[in-house]
């Protein structure tokens, strides 16, 4: 069980979308973030527009 944020810190990271990544296994209820990430994301970074971070 979490006692603190910190516990939780030590369970995930965050990592820089990059194109090693299969976004089509992200699912989200939302279709809109759906087609964000597979669609718009990377390229909106690679143009430093956005900057989009993953949890691992």
């Amino acid at each position: 069980m979490l006692q603190n944020i910190y516990d939780l810190q030590d369970m995930i990271k965050l990592v820089d979308l990059s194109k090693g990544y299969r976004l089509s296994d992200f699912v989200c209820e939302f279709e809109e973030y759906n087609e964000f990430l597979r669609d718009e994301a990377l390229e909106l970074q690679e143009a430093e527009i956005s900057k989009l971070h993953l949890l691992n």
